[in-house]
């Protein structure tokens, strides 16, 4: 790399760390640092680490020479107590320990194996006992390299730390003010809980409340009960406060008794609004310029059926113009239209509709604690919506949907949403003998993915899951994505008993212009960042999916296929116009109502961005998009479409953007030049090439104007 003066700069200032002056004292404690380090923390207690450094032309170098040694392992591992019931309870818990023979001598693994046991006794009651209260031992054996370590719990007599607490009282103050001058008497009591009032009816129907309340009196004290308790009635949506208060029993040394404040929002409504636009165009094709406009607004009931349910009411609607020259004049030409309605109940609890849920509890001997585990992380949503999209002389499409799913977290890392029951009306409608009726007609395989269908389950229909990966050390996070869905399953095995008993074969539809889809799909994405220091960072996504049609379908319907391009896609193409594979969609007259539509059966893409900030609110970045869509069987009105070589099928853009950081939003400018195309340009000349110069593309490329990060 040349080290001109410029890139130095750019290396100084965004990748390299700044300069520091140079102390030997630094270096010797780095090294004495590095030794504790591994000697105490790591078990190479005979770890040795050297120094030295050199100067040259005013600057210093240093290096470390490290000499680990062997590390010390764990040879016999033993738990103690001078308590009956804690050494009961350790001899109990010991075979999940994660400190076990052969174990390397870590500090974070004994840290981890103090907090097992430290969490194991407070779930059984010892409210007083603290990890602190647990001591390690070891016993070495130098030539072995071996220790025998002892983990410790032994209590001062009289002391607090193995006392064991029962819950006591539980009071309940539903709408909590500092001031209140609550009854002395209870409005009600459910289950032993105390409920009080300020008001006659109460915000949240005490029975709600009760059952996101996991401590009960006259239960042995349980640490995880609490903080579950905690997470579910925060999550109560008429709350924005909740306090739970425990305080020691005056006459009873062995209860605890507990005040939880739930203080209401000042209204149970809340409203909404928002706006979006993206500008996108293409370098190849000029009259292929497109701007759109987006408007949103929501209203949201914090309690809509009194048991702090929360239902959501959205709507959207969306225009898509086309920037066309018109003498000495720029006109906007209509291009596309949406609009949208949908309404969301979500019930904080896991709502068993059709007693599915029990039944598998009961088959599976599922034990009532595990029970309460998978109802305090789940909730359930109670969908219908409406969608209309009109993409002007081409076709119209009206979507209407129903469906139930349950949302489990079981940790801040973890989320699964599982659809059992779902509907999606999809009613397909054109002109005949318009652009699109006639694109149709050419291709068959698109045909029978533009019929109005029924997508249907009823014992299941999708799940989706996803998991974080918190920022570590390093400065590395990544997300992960799966989903499947599935349509028809049960409409098709009625199907298949059905012919078994009858003379004939049929196929069930509604009517003779809707069937019922019969497909799967599977949708994979992987998201990681890597921050390079406070200023920059890497990110990377690759995605994946792929659909398939069975039993008596033979495409999958069209709204459900895959596309790429677009602002947040393959960013030198637009929206629909990269593939399906090797093929090359070439609009004649864009003017005349042709638009790109290209969807597939299978999805690749992979895309990489070095972010950086530059001032203020401005940001920068550098990218690069691969990937394309391909079709699972042939389709001779597109050629080189389904999948085979998939190098030379892949297509590659790449580019540059600047970014406005708003703090709640970003202003995103992406623009991006092909480098790789997946078809020949100047097929069969001596200058046919995959790959596309970016000297013969405009300056401006496809410019791709969003909101927010791409992924």
């Amino acid at each position: 790399m040349p080290d001109s003066k410029p890139f130095k700069k750019f290396v100084d200032r965004f990748i390299s760390e700044e300069h520091q002056l140079f102390d030997t004292t630094l270096v010797a404690l780095s090294a004495y640092e590095m030794q504790r380090y591994l000697q105490n923390k790591k078990g190479y207690y005979d770890a040795m680490v050297t120094s030295k450094y050199s100067i040259r032309s005013k600057q210093a170098k240093s290096k470390f020479h490290v000499d680990l040694g062997r590390q010390y392992t764990v040879d016999e591992v033993h738990y103690r107590s001078n308590n009956y019931e804690i050494q009961t309870i350790l001899d109990e818990i010991k075979e999940d320990a994660f400190v076990k023979e052969g174990t390397a001598i870590d500090a974070g693994i004994f840290d981890t194996e103090k907090e097992r046991i430290f969490q194991a006794l407070q779930n059984r009651g010892y409210a007083n006992f603290l990890s602190k209260n647990i001591i390690i031992k070891g016993d070495s054996s130098d030539q072995q390299k071996k220790i025998n370590i002892l983990f410790d719990l032994n209590a001062l007599e009289n002391s607090e730390t193995f006392t064991k607490y029962e819950i006591g009282r539980i009071n309940v103050f539903t709408d909590y003010q500092l001031d209140g001058n609550y009854p002395i008497v209870p409005s009600k009591v459910i289950n032993g809980k105390n409920y009080y009032s300020l008001s006659k009816n109460f915000v949240v129907k005490p029975r709600a409340i009760d059952q996101q309340i996991f401590i009960k009196s006259g239960r042995t004290f349980n640490r995880s009960q609490y903080y579950q308790t905690i997470k579910k009635l925060s999550e109560l949506s008429s709350y924005k406060f909740v306090k739970l208060d425990p305080n020691f029993d005056e006459y009873h040394d062995n209860l605890i008794n507990y005040d939880i404040y739930l203080t209401p929002h000042q209204s149970k409504y809340i409203a909404d609004m928002g706006t979006g636009s993206f500008f996108s165009t293409t370098n190849t094709t000029k009259d292929q310029r497109l701007i759109g406009f987006s408007a949103d607004g929501s209203l949201i009931n914090r309690n809509a059926f009194g048991g702090s349910e929360k239902n959501e009411s959205i709507g959207e609607i969306g225009f898509e113009f086309q920037i066309q020259p018109d003498g000495q004049n720029t006109i906007l030409k209509r291009n596309a239209f949406n609009i949208g309605l949908a309404n969301t109940t979500t019930v904080p609890r896991q709502v068993d509709y059709m007693g599915l849920i029990g039944i598998v509890y009961a088959l599976g001997d599922t034990p009532t604690a595990k029970q309460e585990q998978y109802e305090v992380a789940t909730n359930t949503n109670f969908t219908v919506g409406w969608n209309f999209q009109d993409v002007f002389n081409l076709y119209k499409i009206n979507s209407f949907t129903g469906g139930v799913s349950y949302v489990y977290q079981p940790s801040n890392n973890w989320s699964i949403t599982l659809n059992p029951t779902g509907i999606n009306l999809l009613d397909y409608s054109y002109e005949i003998g318009s652009v699109w009726d006639l694109t149709l007609q050419k291709s068959p395989l698109l045909r029978n993915s533009f019929r109005s269908t029924l997508l249907s389950g009823i014992l299941f229909k999708e799940i989706a899951v996803g998991y974080t990966k918190p920022v570590n050390r390093n400065g590395f996070s990544w997300t992960m994505f799966g989903g499947f869905e599935l349509s028809g399953a049960e409409v098709h095995l009625a199907n298949s008993l059905y012919n078994l008993l009858s003379p004939k074969d049929v196929i069930f539809k509604i009517s003779d212009e809707l069937e019922f889809a019969k497909f799967g799909k599977l949708q994979l994405d992987w998201r990681c960042n890597k921050r390079i220091n406070d200023s920059s960072s890497f990110a990377a996504r690759i995605n994946f999916g792929i659909a398939k049609p069975y039993a008596d379908n033979t495409a999958v319907p069209y709204i459900k296929q895959f596309f790429v391009g677009g602002q947040n896609s393959m960013r030198a193409w637009q929206a629909r116009e990269l593939g399906p594979g090797g093929y090359s969609e070439k609009l004649i007259n864009p003017t005349a109502g042709e638009r790109f539509y290209q969807t597939g059966d299978m999805k690749f893409e992979t895309n990489l961005e070095y972010r950086t900030d530059l001032f203020w609110i401005l940001e920068t970045a550098i990218f690069l998009d691969a990937g394309n869509i391909w079709l699972l069987e042939e389709d001779v009105s597109r050629p080189n479409a389904k999948f085979s070589n998939f190098y030379d099928q892949l297509a590659i853009g790449w580019g540059w953007g600047i970014r406005l950081d708003w703090t709640y939003f970003i202003l995103r400018l992406d623009i991006a030049y092909r480098l790789k195309n997946p078809y020949l340009l100047n097929e069969g000349t001596a200058l046919e090439t995959y790959y596309e110069s970016p000297t013969g593309q405009s300056f401006w490329g496809s410019p791709q104007l969003g909101i927010n990060y791409p992924f």
